[in-house]
């Protein structure tokens, strides 16, 4: 009779590992079953859509994506057209996976492929990652501390390299050849170990830092340097979340297919199905009475995506991603005024 089985370690590993295969995003999010990603990226000082309104993104690059939300400091924005984007803004975009490569490498925040992983801390969500990523032919080394651990991940991870050892030794990392690494991913029980190692990575310019947290109240982490921050709690609460809502509209309304929070869990991105005679079809966005700080981020219609303006209009059976803040949706009735 159980409805849902959640395994916190393993999706927090799975998350990781697709931060990995995109390292250029800070966060990544995917809808349609992988047919559309959503990443957030931090905006340096240097970037050339800097001090831009939205509607002028196209004349500096022509990647076909949407900014879909940005943080500054504490405060978040669903943007309009006349949002001028910011140094060090954080903005959530969507699109395909080659289009957002496209966005990236147009604007220079784009990161090579990471080919060599280490991983510090073999407990399950460690034991996990190197699982998934062993088979992607990736160089991985795995740092634990615990002797008989060490042992066990051994052998069962015949192609990972195990490393016997504190991780926070910055003697034992240099000797394991941590500037060689194009990602660290620290994954110790202890909060504050896991910072300390991420922003020693840091400093020595790894390329990619992902950085574990059991307590997600950490604000301060960006403005520290790290970027890329996973939490086990938040990932199996989206995961509980999106099955408790679609339970409470399973009477036959839109029904919820994704659904992922993000900056710090002030943004929803919700998936939903659009219901055959829902009483909204085949009406152009333009008539439709929608509320404020609210964003329909993309369409996916027949496997074509769709970035809808004002004379767009949603069809049965499309799929809809809803973007908003400050909001919760348990149904796409829930959009309109």
């Amino acid at each position: 009779g159980i409805g849902m089985i959640v395994n916190p370690e393993y999706e927090t590993a799975n998350e990781i590992s697709k931060i990995i295969r995109f390292p250029s995003a800070a966060n990544l999010d995917s809808f349609a079953r992988g047919k559309i990603e959503m990443a957030s990226i931090r905006i340096h000082s240097d970037n050339i859509i800097r001090d831009s309104a939205l509607y002028d993104l196209r004349k500096k690059v022509k990647a076909k994506i949407l900014v879909c939300a940005v943080q500054r400091d504490e405060e978040v924005f669903i943007p309009s057209g006349d949002f001028v984007i910011k140094c060090n803004d954080i903005i959530t975009i969507t699109g395909t996976r080659s289009e957002l490569a496209l966005f990236m490498k147009q604007t220079g925040v784009y990161k090579q492929k990471v080919k060599n992983v280490m991983i510090v801390g073999g407990g399950r969500i460690g034991y996990d990652l190197a699982t998934l990523l062993s088979d992607t032919g990736r160089n991985i080394k795995l740092i634990e501390n615990n002797t008989e651990r060490c042992y066990n991940l051994a052998d069962t991870l015949p192609d990972v390299t195990v490393i016997h050892g504190d991780g926070t030794d910055q003697e034992l990392l240099q000797e394991q050849g941590l500037e060689y690494q194009d990602a660290l991913v620290s994954l110790t029980g202890i909060d504050e170990e896991n910072i300390i190692v991420s922003m020693y990575a840091e400093s020595k310019g790894i390329n990619k830092v992902i950085t574990k947290v059991n307590r997600h109240s950490y604000s301060i982490l960006n403005d520290i340097g790290l970027e890329t921050v996973v939490s086990p709690q938040i990932v199996a609460g989206n995961l509980v979340t999106r099955y408790v809502r679609a339970l409470h509209n399973s009477a036959g309304n839109s029904q919820i297919q994704t659904l992922h929070k993000m900056v710090s869990g002030k943004v929803e991105a919700v998936e939903f199905v659009v219901p055959e005679d829902a009483g909204y079809e085949n009406i152009p966005f333009k008539d439709l009475h929608l509320l404020p700080n609210l964003l329909i981020g993309c369409i996916i219609r027949n496997g074509k995506i769709i970035f809808p303006g004002g004379d767009d209009v949603m069809k049965a059976n499309d799929n809809v991603i809803v973007v908003t803040a400050g909001r919760i949706l348990e149904d796409l009735h829930d959009i309109f005024v």
